[in-house]
């Protein structure tokens, strides 16, 4: 299991390494090669962006405001593992291929109190960066981390370029979703 240092978890971070097990993650990863159109893709250094449900606190790449049946099982799970009280109402899939990166970047504040992300297929490391100092945390196939607090909101986040094809589902629950004060797993 990859080491998490105390500090981040002081900051608003949470690690689970096992999310998801390896036949959990082999029957969503088919789920997630859904055709996108070329126009969508955008985004330097990075191949797909998907998003589904709410437009806030991003409304580009949105491919319906219906959330599909697998997110929302999954959603159900973050609720019922007490990783978030409400289940979430907004979906973004990122493809990364072989050396795609995420630039430095803080979510918007309209995409809620806590980020939750999802890892699959190729590990990726995660930099974690606030002035002088910065972080590392090591994201295998299947775990899933949550930011909030400080780490959430000024502490910027990027992904370090990926060795083979990765997949990072990532949960956020907008002003809409009501009260989503977190709970603790």
């Amino acid at each position: 299991m990859p080491h998490v240092a105390p500090d981040l978890i002081a900051l608003g971070l949470t690690f689970v390494p096992e999310f998801l097990t390896a036949a959990e993650e082999k029957t969503l990863i088919p789920l997630l090669l859904v055709p996108v159109p070329v126009g969508l893709r955008t985004q330097p250094k990075r191949n797909r962006v998907q998003r589904y449900g709410s437009s806030v606190p991003y409304d580009t790449h949105m491919l319906s405001a219906s959330i599909p049946e697998h997110f929302v099982a999954l959603g159900a799970k973050l609720v019922a593992q007490n990783l978030l009280a409400v289940p979430p109402d907004s979906i973004t899939v990122n493809e990364y291929l072989k050396g795609d990166i995420i630039q430095a970047h803080i979510d918007a504040p309209a995409g809620g109190p806590v980020i939750t992300v999802l890892s699959l297929g190729s590990a990726a490391t995660m930099l974690l960066r606030r002035r002088e100092k910065s972080y590392t945390v090591v994201l295998p196939p299947r775990s899933l981390i949550q930011m909030r607090d400080d780490l959430r909101y000024k502490w910027t986040h990027e992904i370090l370029p990926v060795a083979a094809t990765r997949y990072s589902v990532v949960f956020r629950c907008s002003q809409e979703c009501g009260d989503e004060k977190p709970q603790t797993p």
